[in-house]
């Protein structure tokens, strides 16, 4: 990993303010992509006019559209995927408790005695089910049980939980958020509002005469049950002329096995990959340079596993750059970013979205210039 470390110093917004809207945007409930009213919240947290449409389409996508005060400029799309982990009601148990079944890819690790919220005709609070060590068989030993066969307490019966949840209602974690020391935020969610409150917050900040493209962001759906099913959807039909893809990384941290991870609070992660445009990734990493906004830059040799892995293949191709920020605890109830990496990535977005240039360094801008050059 390549780390720069800006000399300068840079200006930040405010990051209390940043955390309280961050807050916001992991209040809204997505799991598996089932709220369809999660637009409708979303446009609520949002100044009035500051987009000209926000709208949700078939698949579950959320795409929020900003044209710039000129006419004529080329089309970026910035894409946040907006569904989170989660788990599904799979039964109600004839002693009133409620199997589930696994929505995103949780660590099993952490589930035991874990507070949820069942998203049912109401809202149930419930205990995932946990057998104290005095009461496990030793045959058991440290042995983690399936998510499949574990169950939640409501307290309720059968038949109160009958008239109040189904088979198939969404179940998130009991929402908590907080900040740590160094200007760390935690809460459930942060993959990916993170990085879509980095998308918006870049969008608000750009002034629309600075534009130089007309912008959308996708906040697609269905991400983490894998197949990137709400990017093709919602890219196919924007058609941009080169997307952003936002996702989180993950962060060094104790015990990993994966040498070099990039470090929280060093900035967002500006990725090479084969299913990336080297010139349009490579020119990211100079906006990131001109504008001393700390970054790292790391190379994947295939997969990106995030939309990036279908965003190359939409819409007769799109040229694709990939950038993500550290995130702690993935893929648990309460996941941890650096405020400071969220600014430093608006920052890296509000470059981009004012950068006449942008378009030039693609696959598809030299190509054309090579034609123009014959």
């Amino acid at each position: 990993v390549l780390r720069i470390r800006t000399k300068k110093g840079y200006p930040m917004r405010n990051l209390t303010e940043i955390s309280e809207f961050l807050e916001k945007m992991t209040r809204i409930v997505t799991v598996a992509g089932k709220n369809p009213n999660a637009v409708d919240e979303l446009a609520a947290l949002l100044p009035q006019g500051a987009f000209d449409e926000i709208s949700a389409d078939r698949a579950g996508n959320i795409i929020l559209t900003r044209k710039a005060a000129r006419t004529g400029l080329p089309h970026i799309c910035i894409d946040a995927h907006f569904d989170q982990i989660g788990m599904l009601v799979r039964s109600i148990e004839a002693d009133g408790f409620v199997g589930v079944i696994n929505a995103g890819g949780l660590d099993a690790r952490t589930l035991p005695a874990q507070q949820v919220v069942i998203h049912g005709r109401e809202q149930v609070r419930g205990v995932i089910v946990s057998t104290p060590p005095h009461l496990r068989r030793a045959s058991d030993g440290d042995a983690l049980t399936p998510i499949e066969e574990l169950l939640v307490d409501t307290g309720y019966s059968e038949e109160e939980l009958l008239e109040r949840v189904s088979p198939g209602d969404p179940i998130s974690f009991e929402y908590k958020c907080g900040r740590l020391a160094n200007d760390r935020f935690f809460s459930p969610g942060l993959d990916n509002k993170s990085t879509a409150t980095a998308a918006i917050l870049a969008a608000l900040e750009s002034e629309r005469e600075d534009m130089a493209c007309d912008l959308s962001i996708l906040l697609a759906a269905a991400e983490e049950l894998g197949g990137f099913s709400g990017a093709r959807v919602g890219l196919d039909h924007i058609r941009p002329d080169a997307v952003i893809v936002l996702d989180v990384e993950f962060a060094d941290c104790a015990g990993a096995t994966h040498p070099g991870l990039p470090v929280i609070g060093e900035g967002p992660v500006i990725t090479h990959s084969a299913l990336c445009d080297r010139h349009l990734v490579s020119h990211v990493v100079s906006l990131a340079v001109q504008k001393d906004i700390p970054h790292s830059v790391m190379a994947w040799g295939s997969s990106l596993g995030t939309d990036g892995d279908v965003a190359s293949t939409c819409a007769e191709g799109i040229s694709v750059a990939s950038i993500s920020l550290p995130l702690t605890s993935m893929h648990t109830c309460v996941e941890s970013v650096s405020l400071r990496d969220v600014d430093s990535l608006a920052r890296l977005l509000t470059a981009v979205i004012c950068d006449r240039e942008l378009l030039e360094h693609t696959v598809v801008g030299l190509e054309s210039s090579e034609e123009v050059g014959r």
